[in-house]
């Protein structure tokens, strides 16, 4: 017979008057280690990409299978079914659901415009294509605003402010405006989201506005640096340096209203950096001299001096280096991929590695000394794309400079984490070849030797437990696979399964939805019972 302990509840077997060996339960459950929101969250998120995907490759794909009034009936049979079920889903308390088709219907109020200049509806097509695009992401951004304020969904707020960005870009590529032109127009679409920060300073979509915003200033800055770069005549220099002081004082206009005082202090520190570039690049053409390395010797001045005069020029000096770090960054990038790829073809010279080097020790006497060890090995890993391309050294010569990388990584990177010791000799000998193989080279032994080495990385990080080396070897063997793939994806139809495989997963979400709708009801029925 068996009796429950008294101590612990188990029962334990008694023969003769005396207990036996306790009697083993049923083994516990194993512990969940993702809650059924997360997984809810997942589906939904995954299925709404996939159901936006397989529609995009279907209106441009599968399209032609259909007449103008198949077209035009099943867009709008499927844009107004998508729109219409949130609306039923949010009346039986499926919020989940209803934001998720609440996505996948302005995705398709935007193929609408789409399939309506195709077939050249109304003569919409007869005019400017830029015009029109713009025109369709107004009204869909319009329409998304609306939408957020008929039924209260929190996407559909997002999504006007994200799909409200491309118009002004839009309509101004209609003028065909160069790069200074273009820095312009993305300056004045951050004041923009400067100026929804101001009406929106608490919240969410204060932050979404502070966060596009700050993508608009990082597309001007560009913009403005390429127009400086290209040119050589110093008023249309002048006029870019223009265009980069603007999106400089849009900056500081947004840390003006974030009220927050590191914030204004970086911000003043970037106009002042962006007024030393302008500089630099005027005086480097009425001088005639090499642009990117005379502005990284001024940075390397302006770092010197620095640190001798507090935390806001010590800012100010890092705000010097940022711009042409970024790029002699994609310089270097691209110098190291001629490296090795001799089918590539580009200027080389002496001026490219001295910048790069300037540009170093400017960045490691600006950076605090807590990270200075991390700058140098970072500008290290930069100044080896550089040298061989711009000195005319043979391929095998990056071989050594990644073995010096990594045994500088050894030495500085001592009790850090592998990223600092490992991650740029790992960058610096990986996507240089990488680079070649998804530009479409043909050379199949590249690959093959590309995807071993990665292969005995991942094996060397897992045999001595550093995170980078199998990232890093794992992220670039995982791309090889999928540039493999992607040579025989053209024989499968492409919108068939990602329709199916979407479809799939928002079921299964809306089904846990609903399963845990009902838990909760009949949680609420006991508690109201007890």
């Amino acid at each position: 017979m068996t009796f429950p302990c008294p101590h612990c509840g188990n029962p334990i077997a008694w023969q003769d008057g005396r207990p036996v060996a306790p009697v083993q339960g049923p083994p516990p459950p194993p512990a969940r280690e993702v809650s059924g929101r997360t997984a809810q969250s997942v589906l939904f998120v995954l299925g709404g990409l996939l159901l936006g995907v397989a529609a995009v490759v279907f209106a441009a794909v599968a399209w032609a299978q259909f007449g103008v009034g198949g077209r035009a009936l099943l867009l709008a049979a499927s844009t107004g079914l998508a729109l219409g079920v949130p609306v039923l889903a949010l009346r039986r308390r499926l919020r989940a659901t209803a934001e998720t088709f609440a996505a996948v219907g302005l995705l398709l109020t935007l193929l609408d415009g789409y399939a309506a200049w195709h077939v050249n509806l109304f003569g919409v097509a007869d005019g400017s294509g830029w015009g029109y695009a713009g025109a369709v992401f107004a009204v869909t951004a319009a329409v998304a605003a609306g939408y957020e304020h008929l039924t209260g969904l929190t996407g559909p707020r997002y999504a006007a402010l994200v799909i409200a960005h491309p118009v002004l870009p839009l309509l101004v590529a209609a003028a065909h405006p160069g790069a200074t032109g273009w820095a312009l127009t993305f300056a004045v679409v951050a004041a923009l989201d400067v100026a929804l920060l101001a009406v929106r300073r608490n919240g969410g979509l204060a932050l979404a506005a502070a966060v596009t915003g700050g993508l608009a200033v990082l597309v001007a800055t560009a913009c403005a640096l390429t127009g400086m770069v290209v040119t050589i005549d110093p008023a249309d220099a002048a006029a870019a340096g223009g265009a980069l002081l603007l999106a400089a004082l849009v900056v500081l206009a947004g840390a003006l209203v974030s009220r927050r005082p590191a914030a204004r202090e970086i911000a003043a520190a970037l106009l002042v950096a962006a007024a030393a570039v302008v500089a630099a690049r005027v005086a480097a053409l009425l001088t005639s001299a090499d642009t990117l390395l005379v502005v990284a010797l001024v940075a390397l001045a302006v770092a010197v001096v620095a640190p001798r005069a507090g935390l806001g020029a010590r800012a100010g000096a890092l705000a010097v280096v940022a711009a042409p770090g970024v790029v002699a960054a994609a310089l270097a990038v691209e110098a190291g991929i001629r490296a090795v790829d001799t089918a590539r073809t580009g200027a080389t010279g002496w001026e490219l590695p001295a910048a790069v080097a300037a540009l170093g020790a400017a960045l490691v006497l600006a950076l605090p000394a807590a990270h200075r060890r991390a700058g140098a090995l970072g500008a290290a890993a930069v100044l080896a794309l550089t040298v061989p391309a711009g000195l005319g050294l043979p391929w095998w010569t990056t071989l050594i400079l990644d073995a010096l990388l990594v045994a500088a990584g050894v030495v500085l990177g001592r009790g850090r984490s592998s990223w600092l010791a490992y991650g740029p000799a790992l960058a610096v000998g990986l996507l240089p070849h990488l680079a070649p193989v998804l530009d479409g080279d043909g050379q199949y032994l590249r690959r093959l030797l590309l995807g071993v080495a990665c292969v005995a990385i991942v094996v060397a990080g897992v045999a001595t437990r550093l995170r980078a080396p199998v990232l890093m070897g794992g992220g670039v063997l995982a791309v090889l696979a999928l540039h493999e793939l992607a040579l025989v994806w053209d024989l499968v139809p492409r919108w068939i399964p990602l329709a199916v495989a979407g479809l799939v997963l928002v079921l299964l979400a809306t089904t846990l939805e609903r399963r845990r709708r009902d838990l909760h009801r009949f949680r609420n029925a006991l508690h109201r019972m007890s």
